[in-house]
């Protein structure tokens, strides 16, 4: 029942994510509207590498926080209200209830993580959508077991101030295979990313 829903929000925010983007940048092309297509469209690109970067620098820190071995380093990367849906779990709202799903992870387990950025789109002033797709290796603290997940996740994340921070994810786990799929199909669009502090 809340993989038909997550299918459901996924589809859901696909929709509304084409719809926004299907109005964005339209312009008459004719004339000197042609010429203001040509800037406007020139000055969209520069606004989509800066995105891009932005998260890209948001992906980095975030990683970097979930590899640090401190849960609460985290915190500044949710908004107060954050919503989650975490590896087939029943959604989750709040930091508080965040940081109760991921504090015993930390307390079991030293990470690493990776990230390919695969899709960035702006849906407002401060509201971005993503696409990624995560690889987390968690080794056991006690007696070094290596535990390897995927997932394709799905973010909207919002700005306050200068910084990004999640307002809803949904992650989808996958296989392995699946997951070097989608990688070989998102080529060179997908970016690399591992975390730094």
């Amino acid at each position: 029942m809340l993989e038909n829903r997550l299918v459901v929000r996924i589809a859901a925010l696909s929709l509304v994510t084409a719809s926004c983007l299907g109005s964005i940048g339209c312009a008459e092309k004719s004339g000197s509207s042609l010429e203001a297509a040509q800037v406007s469209k020139q000055e969209g690109s520069r606004s989509a590498q800066e995105l891009r970067g932005e998260i890209e620098q948001f992906l980095t820190g975030f990683l970097g926080a979930y590899m640090s071995g401190s849960v609460d380093s985290l915190e500044p990367f949710y908004s107060k209200d954050a919503l989650i849906w975490a590896d087939k779990r029943e959604p989750i709202r709040g930091w508080t209830a965040i940081r109760a799903l991921l504090v015993g992870g930390f307390e079991k387990y030293t990470m690493s993580a990776s990230a390919y950025l695969v899709d960035v789109r702006k849906l407002g002033n401060d509201v971005a959508f993503i696409q990624i797709l995560t690889e987390l290796k968690l080794t056991s603290k006690e007696d070094g077991t290596l535990i390897e997940k995927r997932f394709r996740d799905f973010a909207l994340l919002e700005r306050s101030g200068s910084s990004w921070r999640v307002a809803n994810d949904i992650d989808q786990p996958v296989s392995a295979e699946t997951f070097d799929a989608d990688v070989q199909a998102a080529g060179s669009a997908a970016n690399a990313l591992s975390g730094a502090l």
